[in-house]
């Protein structure tokens, strides 16, 4: 049989594109902003370039943030607003690689010397006036205050100001103090159910990354972050199968986290060395909705040197139960977290990160309509592991009470509980062992 013109062409443009190369995936290898240092009034507004490496990446979108929205805010598009005298620092990122610029926003005038002029090295220099052969002067040295108002008196304040911006590198040097209240929230008010309690004045601060669900922004997890330390106390968040997702693959995108300086965190992007893997807290399993939700579980504030045969052994057998168990929830809600001591390694950029001397999870489930909630839809459990590679047993054989799970860590779990289900409800929650759980974490 004889095949039309048309039938065949359409044949031909099959065969081409079965034969079509498949697609290849470039990923992004660098992110640089320019310029990396600006100076604005408020009110004013500067327009930041970022160029994305290599140029053809397939996913180039770049996303902004600002670590003092109060003093500078940046839109989606990269452009700086002035809003109030301070510092700021502006992040790019595109796909985990990011770069910063520092802002400064200074008064109209010469109002944002003011502040400065006692410091001014003049009023030393005042003495050397009685060398001056005109002596006779030296009654007007009362009005040598007024110098100041001089077009050549306000540059002597500008000393000062020239520290500002290197002052981002120099904090980890001094970690606790000079960070607090400056990125995220000393103390958290969130309501999640979820969330430890957070104590300010602890040397960590309070931090959330989102994600967008449905059209709806949803919290993707929290984080307590410790300066002096470099890694998370903590992480928190609500797992079931919606948020779990399943749509992507992981995106081993490992890189700073934008919401803090990356002078102040851990490097991660080629891997601790040493024997440690770069341990994650929220599991990349547990957040495989999209690209971007995933991405944020390979921030360095999510991770923590872990000895290779416990990261891909026993604790990655915990994982896999934990989302076993999300499986048959309304809603799990994780806190995942570690126990730092004295002990310590060196990560590849010559940061001081701590290893973890122990790891936990703490557990609330709740499914009104199951029958492994034993209180008002709710039960509890913790998870205490020594960080030892050769740790061996089933999850079951690590349960704790979540009562004695505070006691080891010293935290205090799921602290909105007594609002939710009651106080006494929330005490026997506290209290129970792990006879509720399932069979295969036995």
């Amino acid at each position: 049989m004889k095949s039309s013109p048309a039938r065949l062409l359409l044949l031909l443009g099959a065969l081409a594109s079965a034969c079509a190369p498949a697609a290849v995936e470039i990923p992004v290898s660098s992110l640089q902003l320019s310029p990396r240092e600006i100076a604005l009034e408020p009110g004013g507004t500067f327009q930041l370039k970022a160029y994305v490496f290599p140029f053809d990446a397939t996913y180039s979108d770049v996303s902004w943030s600002s670590s003092a929205s109060y003093i500078a805010e940046v839109s989606p598009a990269g452009e700086v607003t002035a809003l109030a005298a301070g510092t700021a620092v502006i992040t790019a990122m595109a796909q985990g690689k990011t770069d910063r610029c520092n802002v400064t926003v200074t008064a109209p005038g010469a109002e944002p010397r003011q502040p400065e002029e006692p410091e001014a090295p003049d009023t030393p220099d005042e003495p050397d006036e009685p060398d001056n052969p005109d002596q006779p002067d030296t009654p007007d040295t009362p009005d040598e205050p007024d110098q100041p108002d001089t077009p050549d008196q306000p540059d002597e304040p500008d000393q000062p100001d020239e520290p500002d911006a290197p002052d981002e590198p120099d904090e980890p040097d001094d970690p606790d103090a000079p960070v607090k209240g400056k990125y995220g929230e000393d103390r958290t008010a969130s309501k999640w159910l979820e969330l430890p309690a957070t104590t300010a004045g602890d040397g960590r601060e309070f931090f959330t990354h989102y994600m967008t669900v449905g059209g709806a922004t949803v919290r993707n997890y929290s984080f307590d972050f410790s300066f002096r330390h470099r890694v998370s106390a903590w992480v928190a968040y609500p797992l079931n199968n919606g948020l779990r997702g399943g749509n992507v693959k992981r995106t081993d995108a490992f890189g700073y986290d934008p919401l803090l300086p990356a002078g102040l965190q851990g490097y991660v992007d080629a891997g601790y060395g040493g024997g440690y893997d770069r341990g994650h807290q929220v599991p990349s399993a547990d957040r495989l909705y999209d690209k971007e939700s995933n991405t944020a579980t390979f921030y360095s504030t999510n991770m923590t040197p872990q000895l290779h045969d416990f990261n891909g052994g026993i604790w990655a057998e915990l994982e896999n139960d934990v989302r076993t168990l999300a499986g048959s929830a309304d809603t799990l809600y994780v806190v995942s977290g570690c126990v730092t001591g004295d002990r310590s390694i060196t990560d590849r950029a010559g940061n001081r990160i701590s290893v973890p001397e122990a790891y936990f999870k703490a557990l609330l489930f709740y499914n009104p309509h199951s029958s492994m909630a034993k209180y008002s839809g709710f039960s509890g459990i913790g998870i205490y592991m020594k960080h030892d590679a050769a740790l061996s047993g089933s999850s079951v054989s690590f349960a704790v009470s979540l009562e004695e799970l505070e006691e080891k860590t010293g935290l205090k779990f799921f602290v909105n509980l007594e609002a939710v289900a009651g106080e006494d409800t929330a005490e026997a929650i506290r209290k129970q062992k792990a006879s509720w759980l399932p069979s295969y974490w036995r």
